[in-house]
């Protein structure tokens, strides 16, 4: 089995890492605990992909490079989505980059849709008979505030400052 455990120390949710575990349930009110009677292993992740270090999310302008790297057990090659080694254009159709090594690094840019959405950058896996696994880490743009300037009324139209005014475009 494979997946994610809240850490105690932080309260983050995260990866576990490999290895036995127990079940472990407190009454916060009471203090009262069981364990369970037997363990059960994590197994390492078939796919690991990260940005910049990070299972994610981060966050990054449009315009930045971010290192990918990727690691896979028991397959052959991998292909990466959502990155480009030249800068995307928003929209479209998502770059990919296929035929990788099962297991590597590289330099890209993220591709966005929409940069108000973020994006995803994913690995996806394959071995010689087939088999199929994934990874994937969330990307958030940063944030600018939002600004309008209205420099010219274009048909002489009078807006009150005192009120609150739906502008649609």
């Amino acid at each position: 089995n494979t997946g994610q455990i809240v850490n105690s120390a932080t309260g983050n949710q995260e990866w576990a890492p490999p290895g036995e575990y127990w079940i472990r349930v407190v009454n916060n009110v009471t203090g009262a605990s069981d364990r369970s009677d037997g363990s059960f292993r994590i197994l390492p992740r078939t796919v690991d992909v990260k940005v910049n270090g990070s299972d994610g999310p981060i966050t990054i302008q449009p315009s930045e490079k971010v290192w990918v790297t990727w690691d896979s057990i028991a397959k052959d090659s991998c292909t990466l989505y959502g990155v480009s080694d030249v800068q995307p254009a928003f929209g479209g159709n998502s770059p990919s980059i296929a035929n990788l090594p099962a297991n590597g690094k590289r330099e890209v840019y993220v591709w966005f849709y929409d940069p108000s959405y973020g994006a995803t950058v994913s690995a996806n896996c394959r071995s010689q008979t087939g088999q199929e696994a994934g990874d994937w880490v969330q990307i958030n743009m940063t944030s600018k505030p939002a600004s309008l300037t209205i420099t010219s009324p274009n048909g002489g139209e009078n807006i009150p400052l005192d009120q609150w005014n739906v502008i649609r475009w």
